[in-house]
């Protein structure tokens, strides 16, 4: 049986329910440069990138260097949005209130991303001084480089972590520095997160323990 002692949260799509609402402005941002994404093709896009890389796809898909001041107005969009319609995933405060172990997001996101939308939703309480971002020297996930770093810097091995992503390249990082990774099918279908590598899969966060459960009696 495993000793889990760590649980390392992916951020956006995992603890808030902030994908939506990034991916609408996404939308609304290709449309201004004639490019008609449906939702599936955005989900497929950018669920689980960084930023670089998102507005990069743009100027792929747009064929020429992106418009001067896409990316700021891209990321005011955003940032409205979450200013305005960020809430936590539902059942997630309860699931780590009744989870006797350290937690810790790992996320994508920068410092102060992270930061704000977990003070926005009142999750912050649960991670204080526990949150773990892509830095320009470290490549964002699915590189695994990330966790590998907050595994060294926690002092803990794999198996004594178990990771929690809600997208394709979340899964691949997690699964690649050889953590035991579930995932949190919320945008990515069940199917997508098992090809990546996800031991478990579940759609609700009242899901959470029984799934930690499930992996650590198996293991």
């Amino acid at each position: 049986m495993s000793v889990i002692t760590h649980l390392l949260f992916d951020c956006d799509g995992t603890l808030v329910d902030s994908e939506r609402i990034a991916m609408a402005a996404m939308r609304d941002a290709g449309r201004t440069l004639g490019l008609r994404y449906s939702e599936e093709d955005c989900r497929h896009r950018f669920l689980g990138h960084a930023r670089q890389r998102t507005l990069a796809v743009f100027e792929r898909d747009y064929g020429r260097p992106l418009p001067p001041g896409f990316a700021v107005e891209l990321a005011r969009a955003i940032r409205h949005g979450l200013e305005t319609r960020l809430q936590p995933i539902p059942g997630l405060a309860e699931a780590l209130a009744d989870l006797p172990y350290e937690h810790h997001v790992v996320s994508n996101g920068s410092p102060d991303h992270v930061a704000f939308v977990l003070d926005m939703t009142g999750l912050d309480i649960y991670f204080k001084d526990r949150c773990h971002s892509a830095a320009r020297s470290c490549p964002p996930k699915p590189s695994p480089q990330l966790y590998l770093q907050v595994m060294a810097a926690l002092d803990v091995r794999p198996e004594q972590c178990l990771a929690i992503e809600d997208s394709v390249p979340g899964v691949m990082a997690a699964v690649q520095a050889g953590i035991t990774t579930l995932g949190f099918a919320s945008l990515a279908s069940r199917e997508e997160l098992v090809r990546a590598g996800c031991s478990v899969t579940f759609t609700r966060m009242e899901e959470l323990a029984q799934n930690i459960e499930q992996v650590t009696r198996t293991d």
